[in-house]
């Protein structure tokens, strides 16, 4: 679960220390989130799973737990996602994970901000049609507070994911793009490494800097994957920020935030618990060269 207090559109704080990694990815570069890998995979986990999918996707319906009449929803995108309220053992599943799940269907001022901040994600190459690709069921979480986004994904249930939406809050798009982007790139690489295995030693663990405690490596190798495409998504808002100083601030503090916290696991490449194929791709995420 994603759990993070948004920092205030401002100078970046003296607190954080200089990283000599450049804030531009080269142009020459690939992104990180590899355009056309999430359609692909996608529709490798489609036929695999045909017969389950056959009368559509909701997540109740994925786990088994839909109800008689069918689970609860309202369109937001156009033959993509849904929001969709779980209720019953669906619901309990995600309570047992301390998630607050909101108790009615978000409404259309929360489905035009989900298009806005899906909008935000064109600038990226082929990060829009990722998205439309891999999220299907959205569900709304009650947030902490003001200024307080909360998400999460599981890798068990593909096509799904659980946000807070900061309606009529500061750099509302901004931060709910980031948090769809964050569930989406969670669950293409848990779709990737259902074929190809990036850790092999499942007991491996190390600190990760975004939850401040020990974790799994693969956990840490999730985390750097989303952060890298965030910040490179980012990177590419910089030409695209229409509305001001202070959108391009928070576009800035935020990528400085995420080199920060990048810059704590500058090693992970070198741990003998990631696959030939792990370290070569953790190698590349922690290339700003």
């Amino acid at each position: 679960m994603r759990y993070r207090a948004c920092m205030a559109a401002n100078a970046i704080p003296s607190s954080i220390p200089f990283m000599p990694f450049p804030l531009h990815r080269p142009s020459s570069r690939p992104a990180s989130w590899q355009p056309g890998l999430a359609a692909n995979l996608a529709v490798s986990f489609e036929r695999s799973h045909a017969a389950r999918l056959a009368t559509g996707y909701s997540t109740a319906s994925w786990l088994g737990l839909a109800t008689s009449d069918g689970p609860a929803t309202v369109p937001i995108l156009q033959h993509s996602a849904q929001f969709e309220l779980l209720t019953g053992p669906a619901r309990q599943r995600y309570e047992g994970l301390a998630l607050v799940l909101a108790e009615t269907l978000p409404g259309e001022v929360e489905a035009a901000l989900f298009r806005e901040a899906v909008q935000l994600l064109r600038h990226g190459d082929q990060l829009r049609d990722a998205v439309r690709v891999l999220v299907r069921s959205v569900h709304a979480l009650v947030p902490c507070g003001e200024g307080f986004d909360t998400s999460h994904s599981d890798p068990d249930v593909p096509f799904s994911v659980f946000l807070s939406i900061p309606t009529g809050e500061k750099h509302a798009a901004l931060r709910l793009a980031e948090s769809i982007l964050h569930e989406a790139m969670h669950l293409q690489l848990s779709l990737f490494e259902a074929g190809e295995p990036l850790v092999g030693e499942s007991d491996a663990s190390g600190y990760s800097p975004w939850q401040g405690t020990v974790r799994p490596i693969g956990g840490l190798v999730h985390g750097l994957f989303v952060f890298r495409a965030i910040f490179d998504w980012l990177g590419t808002l910089d030409s695209a920020c229409s509305d001001g100083a202070s959108t391009l601030a928070y576009v800035e503090n935020r990528r400085h935030e995420i080199l920060q916290e990048m810059s704590c696991i500058a090693d992970l490449a070198a741990s003998p618990a990631l696959t030939p194929t792990g370290a070569r791709l953790v190698t590349t995420w922690l290339d700003f060269s």
